[in-house]
């Protein structure tokens, strides 16, 4: 019995034991899963929020450009409406309504109130200004009351009705903050915004404030400051337009200045009553302003964004083994990535692209009435005029050029900026490529008294590369009138170097051009090649442009897969270097021998004498490189030559202009070429039979057979000589021409 007894606790002890054991794996195991599951909710919405955040960041990006993007806008028809005053002593009004109208600024530039003109007016010459103002103004004066050191009253103010009529007179360098921008705008010589203002004609309590921008007016032999054109706009009226095309779920607040002061803000959609999820301030330049953005990501920004995945991933870890959680987390991951690059890749597509279509559609606005002006004052300089006259018409031809070529080097840079400029690659004479920048830039440099050589070594004149000429004398132009423009006195040395690479299939080519110039200073060297860059605000006012030109040639040669540097010291002169490597190609077989130039000349000069006048013609070329040296080939020539850069625009002049002969690109944006070539045959009379020759890169037989379907009289490849180019001229023009002839 009492080993019966004292045997049975032990035996149940055991079971105990036993018992208890299989019990512990499933609670460990879901403690292990609960804190597998809590880790990765937590990464999933750190994933999330990282998610949240970067599409937050495109978006802001995008609204920026765009906001961008219209005050360019503004920019450029200011800088439109300024040049139309230094082309002409005399724009009437009746002049500045059609320009105000034809350019349809208005319509195009969301919370513009006017375009107007306000004249610099010296006191001495208040009276002379009051009394000629009154024979087209009754009871004209000058407001406020008051003698002051000089006046700028506002003169014309389109549209001339209402609240802007009522204004004319109104003396806005006697308020601080207008004079104070009108100032900046003078010494800078570029438009620029004015603080906040209460806009002429309006009182505070009637409507938000206002800013007005200013774009200074010079004249005259010694480039004295004539007025200001202006344009006021509320920025409420502004965002309105571009609200439309931002994402509802973003939020702005704009404060001029830094943020924080409540009678700095200008604009405001951000509800006090909701807390954002996101927020980023960023400074803005506002032409010449400094403004500050700030951004809400509200909660309705949030939308799709997965906000629910931490929480089924937390259901789901109590259901699934850490193998699952594994793969989940991989595949979750692997999904998450791919949506968050594209999501962000697709964004600043986007505002790259609006960025782009922006600057093109303006670009292609302002150069239509541009291409109008040049054509016109051309016609005019056809008529027999008094010295007086042709000086002003001349005045106006180059005023318009010169604002064409800021047009043009803008387009490049948005081009470049969205990667939709193209690149030849084609086989070329490296030598005779620089020799050809250098014929365009010679007449300025002697006209200056310097001294401008050229030099090469390597494999010598008969070394043939690969690539893309017109863009290698893009970049070689630009550096060569640099050196031009910014040297005084001295000489400027061109250097060209071609190295055959070790494998025998490509050379290094380099290009140094040296000069005897002001120099940079060794702390603006690092911007030297930045968008917009210019030394200092006297250089801009001394020797003008957009500050473009560098930030061009670096882009077009890193695309060519080059390098771009330069080496200066101030007061001594500046070296830039361009290197490139590219592959070598077989020496091209001798063509037919082209016409000696003198007898193209000749065949060229019977064609003029027929008609008794200089010729008219027309280029279509969207490449500005191959624009100059076209003009150059054609310069010492009876022929005055327009230029537009794309087949939309050539079209449009074919069809206003009574043209002798129109040379055709065949590749070029909006409308190609042959598209262009079939809408003008369509033409009724004379516009419709104008000879074309088509100018384009390609040289097969199915080519010339597209330009003969196309009905074009003549076929040119590029590179082309002087001679090939004015021979196809003169025989398109021959009474008899035919369709397709020419190399």
């Amino acid at each position: 019995m009492s080993q019966t007894t004292g045997t049975a606790p032990r035996e149940t002890r055991t079971e105990r034991r036993a018992s208890a054991r299989p019990g512990m794996p499933p609670i460990a195991t879901l403690i292990a899963g609960l804190l597998i599951a809590a880790s990765l909710a937590t990464i999933a919405h750190i994933d999330r929020m990282r998610d949240l955040d970067l599409r937050f960041q495109a978006e802001r990006e995008r609204m920026t450009n765009a906001l961008s993007a219209h005050l360019l806008g503004y920019q450029l028809s200011l800088a439109a409406g300024a040049a139309l005053f230094e082309a002409s002593d005399d724009v009437t009004r009746a002049e500045w309504a059609a320009f105000i109208a034809s350019t349809r600024v208005r319509d195009k530039l969301p919370g513009n109130q006017a375009l107007g003109f306000a004249q610099w007016v010296p006191d001495g010459e208040r009276g002379a200004h009051v009394a000629r103002l009154r024979t087209e103004l009754a009871g004209y004066d000058i407001r406020p009351a008051g003698t002051r050191p000089v006046y700028v009253p506002i003169v014309y103010n389109e549209p001339f009705a209402g609240r802007n009529r009522d204004v004319v007179g109104f003396d806005m360098y006697s308020e601080a903050t207008r004079r104070a921008a009108m100032d900046q705008a003078a010494a800078e010589g570029r438009p620029v915004m004015s603080g906040k203002v209460i806009l002429a004609g309006e009182q505070a309590d009637q409507r938000p404030p206002g800013f007005v921008i200013y774009a200074p007016i010079r004249g005259g032999p010694s480039r004295e400051l004539r007025g200001f054109v202006f344009g006021p706009f509320r920025v409420p009226d502004l965002m309105a337009g571009l609200a439309r095309a931002w994402d509802s779920g973003i939020a702005i607040r704009i404060h001029d200045g830094t943020a924080g002061s409540t009678d700095a803000l200008l604009h405001d959609t951000a509800p006090a009553d909701v807390a954002p999820l996101l927020t980023a301030s960023r400074p803005f330049d506002a032409l010449g302003r400094q403004w500050t953005l700030t951004f809400h990501a509200m909660p309705e920004f949030d939308r799709g964004f997965d906000r629910y995945v931490p929480w089924l991933v937390l259901a789901i870890g109590f259901a699934t083994s850490l193998l699952v959680f594994g793969m989940s987390l991989t595949l979750v991951k692997e999904r998450r990535l791919a949506d968050q690059l594209g999501r962000a890749k697709a964004a600043a597509d986007t505002a790259n692209e609006t960025k782009s279509a922006f600057v093109a559609t303006m670009s292609h606005e302002i150069r239509t009435p541009m291409n109008g002006i040049i054509g016109m004052s051309g016609l005019l300089l056809d008529t027999r005029l008094e010295s007086d006259q042709r000086r002003y018409a001349e005045a106006i031809r180059v005023s318009g050029e010169n604002l064409l070529q800021i047009v043009n080097d803008v387009l490049d840079l948005s081009k470049l900026d969205a990667g939709r400029l193209e690149f030849e690659n084609v086989p070329f004479d490296p030598v005779a490529v620089v020799a050809s920048a250098l014929d365009i830039v010679r007449p300025r440099a002697q006209a200056q008294n310097l001294g401008l050589a050229f030099g090469h070594s390597g494999l010598g004149n008969g070394t043939i590369l690969t690539g893309d000429p017109g863009r290698l004398r893009q970049v070689a132009l630009n550096l060569i009138s640099n050196a031009v423009k910014f040297t005084a006195k001295g000489r400027i040395d061109v250097e060209l170097s071609v190295a055959a690479e070790p494998d025998g299939r490509s050379a290094q080519l380099t290009l140094a051009v040296r000069d005897t110039g002001i120099g940079i200073a060794a702390d603006k060297m690092a911007l030297l090649f930045e968008d917009f860059f210019q030394a200092d605000v006297s250089v801009a006012r001394r020797f003008g442009g957009t500050g473009l030109g560098l930030a061009i040639a670096r882009r077009l040669v890193r695309r060519m897969g080059g390098e771009i540097w330069a080496e200066s010291t101030e007061g001594h002169g500046s070296t830039f270097f361009v290197r490139l490597a590219l592959p070598t190609a077989a020496p091209r077989p001798a063509s037919p021998v082209p016409a000696s130039v003198s007898a193209a000349e000749e065949k060229l000069d019977r064609a003029t004498a027929r008609r008794g006048r200089p010729l008219r013609a027309l280029l279509a070329e969207d490449n500005a490189t191959n624009s100059t040296v076209v003009m150059a080939m054609l310069g010492q020539h009876s022929i005055r030559l327009d230029t537009v850069a794309n087949g939309l625009e050539a079209v449009e002049a074919a069809r206003t202009t009574p043209y002798d002969v129109i040379l055709m690109d065949i590749n070029m944006p909006e409308m190609d070429g042959l598209t262009a070539a079939r809408a003008i045959r369509t033409f009724a009379g004379a516009k419709g039979q104008v000879p074309i020759v088509a100018v384009t890169a390609n040289a097969f037989e199915s080519d010339r057979e597209r330009v003969r379907q196309a009905g074009m009289n003549g076929f040119i490849s590029k590179p082309f000589r002087k001679s090939t180019l004015i021979e196809a001229i003169a025989d398109a023009l021959e009474p008899d021409a035919g369709p397709v002839a020419g190399t």
